[in-house]
């Protein structure tokens, strides 16, 4: 804007002896502000670079950039949970079959089992209720340590951070 060039060649006289940028926000008498950034040339010797810009197309532009961020992260999200979900729902084999081993089970224990594992609800419930859960942290049980799976993880992850952030002194 023609404001900011005014300000910007009025300043063109005054001397940095700073190494870095100088950066300054200024206050027009309109009430914008403009980021302004004076840059040395070899070391000041060369003379400085003056920038002017006006504050809100960055402001914008920036508040634009963390929320396209914030969707793809929760895009990605989503997209986990709904892979883990589908994962845990399309492996062949009926899951409460599956738990109870060779031993078999009774008509009536079967469903039991069936309705305290929603398997009995349709898959879209299964899917927001396994979501909901997510979102408040609960991850389920294991089905081996019939222990919270939140706590096992929290169990396990200073080995895991350990041996991420120090290899070598994990495997001694």
């Amino acid at each position: 804007p023609k404001a900011v060039q005014r300000i910007v060649l009025g300043m063109q006289g005054q001397a940095n002896a700073s190494l870095g940028p100088d950066i300054r926000t200024l206050h027009l008498d309109d009430g914008t502000e403009v980021i302004h950034v004076v840059q040395p040339v070899l070391g000041g010797r060369g003379g400085f670079v003056h920038i002017g810009m006006d504050k809100e197309p960055i402001r914008k532009a920036t508040a634009k950039a963390i929320l396209n961020q914030q969707a793809l992260t929760l895009v990605a999200f989503l997209t986990c949970v709904a892979i883990a979900f589908l994962f845990i729902r399309l492996l062949p084999g009926d899951p409460v079959l599956l738990l109870a081993g060779e031993r078999g089970l009774s008509p009536e224990r079967y469903a039991d089992l069936m309705a305290q594992f929603g398997f009995d609800r349709p898959l879209w419930q299964q899917y927001l209720e396994y979501l909901t859960g997510v979102l408040h942290g609960d991850l389920g049980n294991s089905i081996v340590t019939k222990k919270p799976v939140l706590a096992e993880f929290w169990a396990l992850f200073p080995a895991t951070l350990a041996a991420r952030l120090d290899p070598v002194e994990a495997l001694r």
